[in-house]
């Protein structure tokens, strides 16, 4: 489904895909809990007390960016 919003056009999912992802999913505290299991490529992160939180999200950016390719 798309949306125009802020002038651009924004993809949402449909209440066909709420549907899907609840049907694969596990209660818990799991990454399943929020992302199905058949996605293996996905990942968790977390910031340590040792840098600051404007430096953590620079450095995932940066991380993203070198594995992404460009996307308009």
């Amino acid at each position: 489904m798309q949306v125009n919003k802020d002038g651009r056009h924004w993809r949402i999912g449909t209440a066909a895909d709420v549907s899907w992802i609840a049907g694969h999913t596990t209660a818990g505290v799991s990454i399943t809990t929020a992302i199905p299991p058949v996605f293996d490529a996905y990942a968790t992160t977390y910031q340590t007390d040792q840098v600051t939180a404007a430096a953590y999200e620079q450095a995932l950016v940066e991380d993203l960016t070198m594995h992404t390719a460009d996307q308009p």
